[in-house]
């Protein structure tokens, strides 16, 4: 798989307020880090947030009364800011945002309001945090009483709590002129002495660590390493390998707001030698932490709407003694293109003598239908075990197939299906609403299938902003190509091709758009003094305060004009002499935004223009 385009760790140009990244060899969109989660909305505008009770129809029958939590995370982007700085750097860069595939949310009181012991137990342990490529869901079963602590809280006036999520972003680790030999045993030991009895280890401690100085490392370095400049490029590349080789992202210990790893048994990792090359570009992921309050924007409905708006009485039917309530919670991405059902199958084998029957269940998540209760009774004397596998049945144009995916053990009440666990791959393509404002997005998803290629084209206007295409098993090769077309004039801007994964536009996809310069120069003949040129953006109406004027002298020759294109299909300029007093002249061409221009004064007729 091709590694160019993604974000390259070992670039950054951040700046006041934004973190922005080049993207890997140099080709592709720079990739913009969000500076914030939020609460999502929902169709109607509310926040995409409910509080659910559930309880049996016969309250001395399984299940046991709980709640269940659930509320929609979106980053947060600072792109304005962020292409403004690019455009100073890159005269045709482009933003994409930042994507995670992974998280973990947990919720903390906040210190001054809560102590520690004043909040449910339930509430503070951490959950996955269920990633599609353009947003989160966080699902939290809750007993009865942390379901009423909850809807307290959103009556009240105060935050009580607050929730800290930490996430991680793929990109390219950076690279150092680097070997480095070691004994797995042995460094796996060296750092698990470092991390707590459940072997989780912080990012910060294992940067310290591999910041020491070299001699006291378990380790043999080969090439050229300068520790005092960079001692944190080399924490970062070996963190990143031992994330990726050894380690498993996992949520930090209570209360603590640090990214951690949990690395692997003593015994399991034995002795030999490793060899890793930190010149060789790795794909790994990075892990960024945010502190959000995810009862602010609920509270406000509560306060102009009352509680009922966000909680939800729910009743099911009783369980014989038994029986096991498991909560299915998945975070898909919407508009899923060809798809007739998904769900997963949960299944328990016989367990005789006090089970003769197998358990099968099935559970469809139909669209906008993204957690479901399913119950599934096994004997009073058994503990509950079973396996799940999601299912996706689709049509195309060779009819209608069913695809099923691995079979998993599990064995709690929160099944949390990630799209990972599809037997398929999701594309979903979305467009911001100010840029379909402007354009209609054609493109084309391509992939490879049995030595034959595919094609799925789709569309993307103000009534349909977002659309997710199936990938097939065996889909190899996949990539988007796209094409803007403005809704004024019908030009066309071509992007891609990308990679066969999510997308996200916007006006910041575009190197057309957004703050521009250029310099203005003149060649001057013998006989003028002062030449002056008006400047006008194209997009921009011809007032007195949309025209620029640049005086240029021999003295003075050059000078540099910054405009601000709000519209990719018009993002030139217009210039002519300035008249002072005299009779206007007539505006030229439109210019590209892409060079200079050159006034050549010593031309037949006075003035001759290249740019």
């Amino acid at each position: 798989m091709s590694l160019q385009g993604l974000p390259d760790f070992q670039n950054t140009l951040g700046g006041d307020g934004f973190q922005l990244y080049s993207p890997f060899e140099g080709r592709g969109f720079y990739t913009v880090m969000p500076d914030r989660l939020e609460i999502g909305r929902n169709e109607e505008g509310r926040p995409d947030f409910l509080l659910e009770y559930v309880r049996g129809g016969n309250p001395f029958l399984p299940p046991e009364p709980h709640g269940i939590l659930t509320f929609r995370l979106v980053a947060h982007y600072p792109s304005a800011a962020a292409l403004e700085h690019l455009r100073g750097l890159q005269r045709q860069g482009a933003l994409q945002p930042a994507r995670f595939d992974a998280g973990y949310l947990r919720i903390q009181p906040i210190e001054g309001v809560l102590a520690e012991g004043d909040i449910p137990p339930e509430l503070l342990h951490p959950e996955p945090l269920l990633w599609s490529s353009l947003d989160a869901r966080y699902t939290l079963r809750l007993s009865e009483a942390g379901a009423s602590f909850v809807e307290q809280a959103l009556q009240g006036e105060q935050l009580l709590f607050q929730a800290v999520a930490v996430c991680e972003a793929q990109g390219i680790v950076p690279r150092l002129p680097l070997q480095v030999r070691f004994d797995p045993a042995e460094l796996l030991a060296t750092l698990l002495a470092l991390g707590d009895e459940n072997r989780l280890i912080s990012y910060p401690a294992l940067a310290s660590f591999f910041q020491r100085d070299p001699g006291q490392l378990p380790l043999q370095l080969e090439g050229f390493f300068e520790p005092s400049q960079q001692a944190s490029l080399f924490a970062t590349a070996m963190i990143a390998r031992i994330r990726t080789r050894f380690g498993e992202f996992a949520p930090a210990p209570l209360l603590s707001t640090e990214p951690h790893i949990a690395l692997p048994a003593p015994d399991a990792i034995g002795h030999g030698t490793f060899l890793w090359d930190l010149a060789e570009p790795l794909q790994a992921p990075l892990p960024w932490v945010f502190t959000l309050h995810p009862l602010e924007a609920a509270q406000a409905v509560v306060r102009a709407e009352g509680v009922e708006a966000l909680v939800r009485q729910t009743i099911v039917p009783a369980l014989a003694t038994g029986g096991f309530g498991v909560t299915v919670a998945a975070n898909l991405p919407a508009q899923l293109q060809g798809i007739l059902s998904l769900g997963v199958t949960l299944q328990a084998p016989p367990q005789p003598p006090h089970r003769m029957q197998a358990i099968i269940k099935t559970v469809e998540l139909p669209p906008g239908q993204e957690k479901a209760e399913v119950y599934l009774q096994f004997s009073p004397v058994e503990t509950p075990l079973y396996t799940y596998q999601a299912f996706v049945i689709a049509s195309d144009s060779g009819g209608v197939a069913r695809w099923v995916g691995s079979e998993t053990s599990h064995a709690s009440s929160r099944l949390l299906l990630r799209p990972s666990d599809f037997p398929v791959g999701f594309v979903p393509i979305e467009a911001s609403a100010d840029l379909l404002e402007v354009a209609v997005i054609h493109g084309i998803l391509r992939w490879q299938q049995a030595q034959a290629w595919v094609e799925t084209p789709f569309t993307l206007d103000t009534a349909q902003p977002l659309v997710t295409l199936l990938l097939p098993p065996g889909a190899e090769g996949a990539t988007l190509q796209l094409e803007a077309q403005s809704r004024d004039s019908g030009d066309i801007l071509a992007l891609g091709p990308f990679p066969g994964e999510g997308l996200r536009l916007s006006l910041f996809s575009f190197a057309e758009y957004g703050p521009h310069e250029i310099e203005v120069s003149c060649i001057f003949d013998t006989s003028t003094p002062l030449f002056a040129i008006d400047l006008l953006p194209e997009d921009q109406p011809e007032t007195a305060e949309t025209i620029t004027v640049l005086s240029l002298t021999p003295a003075q020759p050059k000078r540099t004009w910054r405009w601000f294109a709000s519209n990719p299909f018009r993002a030139g300029y217009r210039c002519r002499p300035h008249a002072g007093d005299a009779a206007l002249l007539p505006w030229s061409e439109v210019h590209s935004p892409a060079a200079p221009l050159i006034i050549d004064l010593r031309q037949e007729g006075g003035v001759e223009e290249s740019g």
